[in-house]
């Protein structure tokens, strides 16, 4: 095996974990998977002249090499085997690793039965219904570049909850959406999509419950925002029950001090290698020779992402 490490500097509180030796989880304090490094793949500079595909691939194995404090060292490797056989063309190309982001909204704003006019300057969203009756919904707008024409391995919404009409958790729920505006009310509000996410919580109502972070799972959506060519994306929060008064909740919005984000680890293909290159050789005409038995190849390859 000719392995090699990869150092990694994670949030405080992420624990790392090794699943079946085919990828990495990311795991916050209640055991909830945050974040995912899939096992990588490995192939080499030959091209199949039919589908123009690489071919000649090998898996590549992924352990944790050690875990101290916010400090991940993974250890990556490929078969020795695979990587000296006759055949292999080189450069090897060995992806992916990711990147992380961070996405915030350019518009937010919460619709209500019983308002009647723009509220995207609040300082608060709002899902569920305080008596029965009326009710509120919220939309997030972000702008889809950070996610387009990316691969993303995972990606949490962070709002901040501050208040919900009990500590009797209930259920907040994501949603794709069309595009809102300032113009946008209870009464033409755009058509909800499919539901992405949801989590189960309740923060706010007092002591008991206090205010804080919630943090929704969403990779599909945002993966799903990667083929979108559309300039921005929104999406939509909606009480899991509009009907029931436990689902009232209050959330800070992009206007307050505890504005809502999208975070999440991603991945882009490498550029293609330089030619590689031999240490020590010598040439003569289109031919090139060295001094040993054992040749020593070199190739600069670049990542977009710096990884």
């Amino acid at each position: 095996m000719v392995s090699w490490d990869v150092p990694l500097q994670v949030s405080d509180g992420l624990t790392a974990r090794e699943v079946e030796g085919e990828r990495i989880e990311f795991v916050d304090g209640d055991g909830i998977v945050v974040s995912t490094f899939e096992a990588p793949l490995a192939w080499d500079a030959s091209v199949d002249e039919a589908s123009r595909e690489h071919l000649q691939r090998a898996g590549v194995s992924v352990q944790i090499a050690e875990q101290s404090g916010t400090a991940v060292t993974l250890r990556l490797g490929v078969e020795r085997e695979w990587l000296l056989d006759e055949a292999r063309v080189f450069p090897v190309t060995v992806d992916p690793v990711y990147a992380k982001g961070t996405a915030r909204p350019t518009f937010d704003a919460f619709v209500q039965t019983n308002y009647s006019s723009d509220r995207s300057g609040e300082q608060e969203l709002k899902v569920g219904t305080y008596d029965g009756t009326n009710k509120a919904r919220s939309f997030l707008t972000f702008s889809n570049t950070a996610f387009k024409d990316v691969k993303v391995q995972s990606a949490t919404l962070n709002l901040y909850e501050t208040w919900s009409y009990s500590c009797t958790a209930s259920a907040v729920e994501v949603w794709n959406s069309g595009s809102v505006s300032t113009a946008t009310r209870w009464t033409n509000q755009p058509a909800l999509g499919t539901k992405y996410g949801s989590v189960t919580v309740a923060k706010g109502a007092n002591s008991s419950c206090a205010a804080g972070w919630v943090n929704i799972p969403i990779t599909s959506l945002a993966q799903s925002w990667s083929t979108n060519a559309a300039a921005s994306v929104t999406l939509a929060l909606k009480a899991g029950s509009e009907t029931n008064v436990q689902g009232w909740k209050r959330f800070g919005s992009m206007e307050s001090t505890t504005p809502p984000s999208i975070t999440f680890t991603y991945n882009r293909k490498p550029n293609l290698a330089t030619a590689p290159t031999v240490a020590g050789a010598a040439t003569s005409g289109k031919d090139s020779f060295v001094p040993g038995k054992r040749p020593v190849l070199s190739s600069t390859a670049t990542d977009p992402d710096g990884n």
